[in-house]
């Protein structure tokens, strides 16, 4: 059963008797967030003992081997919850046949992973078992940001105006990984401070104050107002270039997808509408226009432009980083 995020937050501690989760998407932070919620819950309700693990684990041990082990009855009637970190490289086949055959006692599987393909056997295994839920984790809307800033600032005994947490809401970009790594830091210079007052907004670091989904928009639509600033900002200051390139990648093959769609016959709304994870509603239009104006040739050059500098960068080739903003500069005039 598919479940909305929002509706996972409501329902989740109503469901003690579903046996498998999967958390997917582009927004980890909110894959963790998440298995953090539902973990809690079975530790408190079901008296279950996590054991985490990583893909990478099951090189030495099958899969099957693993929940064998911890769906068994031991002395101490414990109870297990078994949290799977999926990873690139991971041979799906087993835990498919274990969620299709659904035998598991009192044991719990939590799936956690990135972002999974409509035809994912692992997506479509989930799909058919009523005992399993898939909540997919898709960016931050403005609301889902507003209820993760209350929820922190309550969790650290902090009472901020809800004024105030709508400034930091509009300020934030649309991963909740980062939003929490902000909020770390603006819980500590709350501490230390008494009242902000009306510098609220200005005490806060500029590194939030930068929407990243508005800067690959402005990449792909030629728009280079303070390009390096936010290039910058964007890249953690030159350390992490492969965060704007699989940004970009992502942008391109959207790109990509829609006009494949839009070849066969279908409307580009629609198209658009249909795109997983979806573009976020206040970049529709000007993703549609990327839709019109790109022709599908570049856009194709363009992809494998990136693969090759990403590649590049991963060998440590010294060029990879002239490389890269020449192709940006590229981008932005349609130099192709």
């Amino acid at each position: 059963m598919i479940l909305k995020f929002e509706l996972f937050q409501k329902k989740y501690s109503e469901l003690s008797d579903k046996k498998f989760f999967l958390f997917y998407g582009n927004n980890f932070g909110k894959v963790n967030y998440c298995t953090s919620k539902i973990v809690s819950y079975f530790k408190k309700k079901l008296m279950c003992k996590p054991i985490f693990f990583s893909s990478s684990d099951f090189t030495k041990k099958s899969l099957r081997e693993i929940i064998l082990n911890y769906d068994s009855d031991d002395l101490f009637s414990n109870n297990f919850l078994i949290i799977i970190n999926i990873e690139n490289k991971f041979s799906s086949k087993e835990l498919v046949e274990i969620v299709k055959q659904n035998t598991l006692k009192n044991l719990k599987i939590i799936i956690k992973t990135e972002r999974l393909d409509k035809s994912s056997a692992i997506r479509k295994s989930f799909e058919t078992v009523n005992e399993a839920i898939i909540v997919p984790c898709y960016e931050e809307t403005f609301q889902e940001k507003v209820e993760f800033i209350r929820e922190e600032f309550k969790n650290d005994s902090l009472d901020i105006e809800s004024s105030k947490i709508h400034e930091l809401a509009n300020c934030f970009g649309n991963q909740r990984l980062e939003i929490h790594n902000e909020l770390h830091k603006i819980k500590i210079l709350l501490k230390l401070q008494d009242n902000w007052g009306d510098s609220f907004i200005k005490g806060i670091p500029d590194t939030i104050n930068f929407d990243e989904s508005l800067f690959v928009f402005n990449i792909v639509s030629g728009r280079d107002k303070n390009f390096l600033a936010h290039y910058q900002k964007f890249t953690e200051y030159e350390k992490n270039e492969m965060k704007i390139i699989n940004a970009l990648i992502e942008h391109f093959f959207k790109i990509l997808t829609v006009k494949n769609k839009v070849s066969q016959g279908k409307a580009i709304y629609q198209a658009v509408k249909e795109l997983r994870p979806p573009i976020f509603f206040k970049f529709e239009k000007e993703f549609q226009e990327h839709v019109r104006s790109w022709n599908q040739n570049n856009v194709i050059f363009v992809i494998k432009k990136l693969f090759d500098i990403q590649r590049n960068f991963l060998t440590g080739l010294t060029s990879a980083r002239s490389d890269f903003l020449f192709l940006i500069i590229r981008i932005m005039r349609k130099d192709f």
